[in-house]
C-alpha cells in the first residue's frame, strides 16, 4: 500500500484516499480458475486529485 502512495505522490497526486475493498465470491469464482485468489490480489480504489 505505501509504495502507491510513493508512486501517486511523484507523479504530483494530492490529496490522496486509497479505498481497499475484498475481492467478490463472484470475481474469485469467475477468474481465479480454483486457487484462492484473496491471497494473491486486492481490490480497491483510488481517489486523488493532480493539481493544473
Amino acid at each position: 500500500m505505501e509504495q502507491i502512495y510513493e508512486i501517486l505522490v511523484a507523479s504530483g497526486f494530492e490529496q490522496i484516499a486509497v479505498i481497499q475493498e475484498p475481492v467478490t465470491e463472484a470475481y474469485a469464482g469467475k477468474w481465479g480458475h480454483d486457487l484462492d485468489l484473496k491471497r494473491y490480489i486486492e481490490r480497491g480504489k483510488i481517489l486523488a486529485v493532480k493539481p493544473l
